[in-house]
């Protein structure tokens, strides 16, 4: 912090007071003295006046100096899930001269006054939520994190290289996915009893009959999705 101290009087000695040795004088004129501040803290700053009779006027000064303004840790409960996704944004901030107010985008045209906001992405998507704080001394910091907001789980392939056939027949199946969060497990249910959990399994049906086939696939959010095929 710099300071400049004008002196009103005749023959005036500054000095620093209660913590001189962070206060660096840069400049003394005949009416000035600039202080450097270079550490928080309070001070207290004495100006000397020679008077009559060798006594001195003494005149003192507080200034009090503040850390500048930071922005902390800048975090959210969750960057990644499905939409529509929750997302509970936390900031902390020190330094700089409170009351501090903040302006939040969300990247989806959502935005929040709040310190520590709630934003609900809708649609699936990459997005950067920034927000911006500002101390009453008009200085302000920025920070930015990315949000990616996936859709549902959902079942893209589910298919058999045969359907029909002698018995005992051999079918080969095959699943894809898309959305959700990895991983994704399978859980196979073949009509006849059987089940498997792989993604792209192998199966015989010994005996005659029409089956229906279940696969109901399941993301990390717990999310699902259920396809038949006879």
């Amino acid at each position: 912090l710099v300071m400049a101290f004008t002196r009103i009087g005749r023959d005036v000695a500054a000095t620093g007071g209660d913590r001189r040795a962070s206060m660096i004088a840069g400049v003394n004129t005949d009416r000035v003295l600039v202080g450097v501040f270079t550490a928080s803290g309070d001070y207290a700053v004495r100006l000397n006046v020679p008077g009559a009779f060798g006594t001195w006027v003494v005149s003192s000064l507080s200034v009090h100096v503040l850390d500048p303004l930071a922005l902390g840790p800048f975090v959210a409960n969750v960057t990644t899930g499905v939409a529509p996704l929750a997302v509970r944004f936390n900031s902390s901030v020190t330094g700089g001269l409170s009351p501090y107010t903040y302006a939040w985008t969300f990247g989806d045209g959502g935005t929040s006054t709040l310190a520590n906001p709630t934003h609900v992405y809708a649609a699936a998507g990459t997005y950067t939520a920034r927000v911006n704080v500002t101390d009453a001394m008009g200085s302000w910091v920025a920070s930015a994190l990315g949000i990616t907001s996936v859709p549902p789980v959902s079942l893209s392939q589910m298919a058999a290289n045969v359907t029909t056939g002698t018995a005992p027949l051999a079918v080969h199946f095959q699943a894809s996915t898309q959305g959700g969060l990895s991983p994704v497990t399978y859980r196979w249910s073949f009509g006849d009893g059987a089940t498997s959990t792989l993604a792209n399994p192998d199966h015989t049906y010994a005996s005659a009959g029409t089956y229906l086939v279940n696969l109901t696939v399941t993301d990390a959010s717990g999310g699902s999705a259920t396809q038949s095929l006879t």
